[in-house]
């Protein structure tokens, strides 16, 4: 048995999703990543514990793997909007991955790691991490492939883009703002 441990916004809705995937054993909410081990609800929605609502998998890898985990992750929610999910806005509403092991923390670093270098190396991206898009090689090496929605982009959109995914990815918003405006996404 594995554990997962997945923030993607209010908990309810992903927890009753994951719950219907084979080989996920058992699920649990709560919260994780904050300043203190124990919390409750109305502290987390003051904004000043820094925990995330997490949704908690106990699942078998020999009927899932912690990749697939990730697929759907990526597939229910959206990753990129900061804070919030839906219509839930606030820090606890983030996207993140709380990697329980080694193994774990290197699928996640590689599949966004894969991201990055498609959309800045290639200059074209997908939109989401879909099931489809994800595929391991021979090797046992992550490659996301997907030739459905593409953007071609100039150089200094890549370079715009890398800073804006390097923010993201550092959770430095001031930058990603900055980096907005300066690139004329976003009016002055």
């Amino acid at each position: 048995m594995e554990i997962a441990v997945l923030a993607l916004g209010c908990f309810w809705g992903p927890e009753i999703k994951f719950s219907k995937i084979n080989g996920v054993i058992k699920t649990e909410v709560g919260y994780c990543g904050g300043n203190s081990e124990k919390t409750t609800y109305q502290e987390v929605c003051t904004g000043a514990t820094n925990h995330a609502e997490v949704v908690k998998l106990n699942f078998d890898p020999k009927i899932i793997s912690y990749v697939d985990i990730l697929r759907f992750f990526f597939e229910i929610h959206d990753p990129t909007t900061i804070n919030s999910q839906g219509p839930d806005f606030g820090t606890q509403y983030r996207s993140e991955i709380f990697c329980m092991n080694n193994e774990q923390k290197k699928i996640a670093e590689d599949i966004i790691q894969n991201f990055l270098r498609h959309a800045v190396r290639d200059g074209f991206f997908h939109a989401d991490m879909h099931q489809g898009n994800i595929f391991i090689d021979n090797n046992g090496q992550i490659v996301p492939i997907d030739f459905g929605i593409m953007g071609r982009l100039d150089s200094l959109s890549k370079r715009f883009l890398a800073e804006i995914l390097f923010g993201f990815i550092q959770r430095d918003y001031k930058k990603v703002a900055e980096v907005h405006l300066v690139a004329g996404l976003v009016p002055k």
